[in-house]
């Protein structure tokens, strides 16, 4: 099932774009233009990020808004639906403290908030502590989220505290004294210490986990999906496990270094994606720039705890014999077998069916996606590769094929 954006986002942005051209849209190959400047930007010429210069530009930043926005809230709603499913979101009490780092317009308080209004929980109020040098964005969108909460849940209470800071600076200045349950930084880490040692952004992610997450709190870390972005966010999962810290998502919990990074060279990175239904809009603009991107979300994400509890996989192992693995691309009808690729946290493995071999403990096998987390057992090794014995089993513990909606 595809994630639907809600309509509180074009509303409320198409507003913003006529209001800076004097109650009217620009033409339509003028937006075209600004979307594609913005591509060029994020992929391209990522060095002009830094600093957030670009998002001084109008045109860049309603860009932004209409493409990278609801995106970012897609991939929000999708991981914390996730993190549902393994039952460690800390939403057991009536107050949900949450820190939004490099909160920008707020897509990742604007995608937790909707995710929270459709759930049943006990929640009667969510504090959000929002940070970053500007707030005039985060101004903007706060009318939507407003009109969202009034619409799907009214009797929450939602309180925002902006805090002015520049995250970089963080690293040597004066910490946050709050401590929160939810911790997000979103399409934020990639754009800090551009082009200095990844060690100052580890540095700087194990301060802020250290003083600001609660013990039995969650970091939600997402990037885009860049190969080199992403590469970049695989390196951190050792220094972070060295540190204390404990991987909840996507990493199975053997091992400590990321074994996707060495395999086959550099070519590879820890990416998933999702199809979803974009604002009406850009689903118009994108076919004008033949990019079907813009049906399909890609991001990475490292989801951070400080307790081994959090995380599902160890309990999931201690039930079953059989070798646990996450989903590195979908399972491929080849010539008599299928196969697919999975990480076991120490290796990366490729795994093959025989067609001859489907049962009803291995049918599951040919369904698999890239992300799903499943049971291998009765695994032989034939060369490069693992294969399902006869009396193989699959066992698929969680998938995004099981999302529903919300």
């Amino acid at each position: 099932m595809k994630l639907t954006v809600p309509p509180y986002f074009e509303e409320h942005v198409l507003e913003i774009v006529a209001s800076a051209g004097g109650g009217r849209l620009p033409p339509e190959d003028k937006m075209l233009s600004m979307l594609e400047k913005l591509t060029h930007v994020l992929t391209l010429e990522r060095e002009k990020l830094e600093g957030g210069t670009p998002y001084k530009e109008d045109s860049f930043l309603h860009a932004y808004l209409l493409y990278v926005f609801p995106q970012s809230f897609a991939k929000v709603v999708l991981t914390l639906w996730e993190l549902k499913t393994y039952a460690v979101l800390p939403v057991q009490d009536k107050t949900l403290r949450v820190g939004d780092f490099g909160c920008g317009p707020g897509a990742a308080s604007m995608g937790l908030l909707w995710f929270l209004a459709k759930e049943k929980n006990v929640l009667e109020r969510v504090d959000i502590t929002a940070v970053d040098y500007r707030f005039d964005l985060l101004e903007m969108m706060k009318p939507a989220m407003e009109k969202m909460m009034r619409e799907e849940r009214p009797q929450f209470r939602v309180r925002f505290d902006p805090v002015k800071a520049d995250l970089e600076a963080m690293l040597e200045g004066a910490p946050l004294k709050e401590r929160y349950h939810v911790l997000f930084m979103v399409n934020v880490l990639n754009e800090l210490f551009i082009n200095q040692p990844l060690e100052k952004r580890f540095d700087l992610l194990k301060r802020i986990l250290g003083r600001n997450l609660t013990d039995d709190g969650i970091a939600v870390i997402i990037e885009p999906s860049l190969r080199t972005v992403s590469r970049d966010l695989m390196k951190l999962r050792e220094p972070l496990a060295t540190a204390g810290f404990y991987i909840i998502a996507p990493c199975p919990p053997e091992g400590y270094s990321c074994p996707y990074l060495t395999y086959r060279g550099t070519r590879e990175w820890c990416h998933f994606k999702y199809p979803y239904v974009p604002p009406p809009v850009m689903t118009r603009l994108s076919r004008e720039l033949r990019r079907d991107a813009a049906w399909l979300i890609k991001w990475s994400y490292l989801v951070i705890g400080k307790s081994k509890g959090k995380n599902p996989f160890y309990a999931w192992m201690s039930q079953e014999d059989s070798r646990l693995m996450r989903a590195i691309s979908r399972a491929m009808d080849e010539k008599g077998k299928y196969k697919c690729y999975g990480c076991t946290g120490t290796s990366v493995e490729r795994v093959e069916l025989l067609k001859r071999h489907i049962n009803e403990h291995t049918a599951g096998f040919k369904d698999i996606i890239r992300g799903d987390v499943f049971f291998a057992g009765d695994l032989v090794r034939k060369g490069n590769s693992l294969r399902f014995a006869e009396n193989g089993r699959v066992n698929v513990i969680w998938s995004r094929n099981f999302f529903t909606g919300l």
